[in-house]
Formats: structure tokens, C-alpha cells, sequence
């Protein structure tokens, strides 16, 4: 577990993971963060299989990133467990996954 702040925090939730961007240090255990948006450079590509259908590409889809200036701001704490108790990761690159096949 990294405890370094870096420019990007990605939020994961179980398989997907959301895009946000440090926008403030407030001390070397907290910091505000704000949403970013994802932009889809590539389309899954969906074959038949599963519940509705298996996407074959899932992990080489490619996104542009964009900061959301108006968006609302969150406040996150360094905790034992890492960022808001291991829920954000600290990064160099933003990082968006949403997993179709789930």
C-alpha cells in the first residue's frame, strides 16, 4: 500500500474502477479529490454467451480523460487500511475499468 499523494486517486469498487483527480493537499493524510470524466476511445466488442452476451475485449478498451471543473469535491483520509480505508488508490495515471463481463 502506497501512502504517497500523487496526482490522480482511483476509486475501486469491486471489479470497475472510477477516475479522480487530487485537487487539493490539506496535510500528508488528507486530501480533496473531484471526479473525473471518462471518454471511450474503443467499443467493446460483445460476442453471444453468458447472461447477455461476453465482451472479448474488455481489458484493451481505451479512454481520453477529462477534469470536471464544477464537479463537487470529496474530502479523503490516509487511514491504516489506506485511502478512505482502501477504497481510493493514489496514482501517476487517471484509470477507468467498468467490467462487462460482470
Amino acid at each position: 500500500m502506497s501512502t504517497e499523494i500523487k496526482k490522480y486517486c482511483n476509486q475501486h469498487f469491486y471489479t470497475d474502477v472510477h477516475p479522480w483527480e487530487v485537487v487539493e493537499v490539506i496535510n500528508e493524510k488528507k486530501v480533496v479529490i473531484r471526479p473525473m470524466k471518462e471518454i471511450r476511445k474503443t467499443d467493446p466488442i460483445i460476442i453471444p454467451g453468458g447472461f447477455a452476451g461476453h465482451c472479448i475485449n474488455n481489458r484493451a478498451i481505451e479512454y481520453d480523460y477529462e477534469s470536471i471543473p464544477d464537479a463537487q469535491t470529496m474530502t479523503i483520509k490516509l487511514h491504516k487500511k489506506g485511502w478512505n480505508f482502501g477504497q481510493f488508490r493514489m496514482s501517476d495515471e487517471p484509470l477507468y475499468y467498468y467490467d462487462y463481463n460482470f
